[in-house]
């Protein structure tokens, strides 16, 4: 998909980019990547050109590491394979069909209905988040919604409405890196349990803003708490939750 990209005599495939364990360099870890970078608006094929020269951490399939490199590609890989654009393809392919009304790529220039504004704490004063253009999380990270939505999403998810079962069921498989290890990551969730109960769930964060979602299939559960601080981390309250 992308024919200039320097592999390094490696295969690079889209599971491993999935997977996080391609081994390409995370942007959002070079040094260069600092508030002015973050202020930048880039085309998808410009941020790529930006990092797609750095040294590779690792040989594919050799370790884990949490890459927003790999899902910055993948939305790029949706462009060249559908012929739209990522922010397009998310709206009509899922978004409507789903009925997520409250859903929608970031853009700072529309106004959205109840946007909530982030914050960050500066000692012990508030104060506005430091402002990241959207065209730089893309595909790792671009997407507004609220509690309700990431509902109808999980559960679409789980009945079968966004992928086929035997995808789920892959995406929903630790991944084994080249040497059998189990990551306890498949494709695009964190796999685990609460209390012996099978769980997925993901965490986000941006300037401004974090969150938690998990669902426990078996009983058909959906948390989620979004806090519009990057100072309070709600992961340990949604586990709360959901554990009790």
């Amino acid at each position: 998909y992308i024919d200039d990209y320097p592999t390094h005599g490696h295969t690079i495939t889209i599971e491993h980019l999935l997977t996080h364990t391609s081994g390409i360099k995370s942007y959002t870890s070079l040094k260069k990547w600092d508030s002015e970078a973050r202020k930048k608006d880039f085309t998808p094929e410009e941020l790529i050109d930006w990092f797609k020269n750095e040294p590779m951490d690792f040989a594919p399939g050799e370790e884990f590491r949490y890459n927003n490199s790999a899902y910055f590609i993948l939305g790029y890989i949706i462009e060249k394979a559908s012929g739209k654009s990522y922010a397009d393809y998310i709206e009509e392919t899922f978004f409507e069909p789903l009925g997520m009304k409250n859903s929608s790529y970031g853009n700072t220039s529309n106004i959205v209905l109840k946007r909530a504004a982030g914050y960050q704490k500066n000692k012990d004063e508030f104060q506005n988040a430091d402002f990241l253009s959207m065209t730089q999380p893309y595909a790792a990270g671009s997407l507004l919604s609220n509690v309700e939505d990431l509902s109808i999403w999980y559960h679409a998810v789980n009945d079968g409405k966004v992928v086929s079962k035997e995808s789920l069921k892959k995406a929903h498989t630790s991944y084994a890196l080249n040497n059998g290890k189990e990551t306890s990551y498949g494709y695009g969730w964190f796999l685990g349990n609460i209390q012996g109960i099978p769980m997925y769930q993901h965490p986000g964060g941006i300037n401004g803003y974090l969150t938690a979602s998990l669902f426990l299939p078996d009983e058909n559960l959906f948390v989620a708490v979004f806090s519009n601080c990057n100072c309070h981390n709600p992961r340990p309250v949604a586990f709360k939750i959901a554990a009790e």
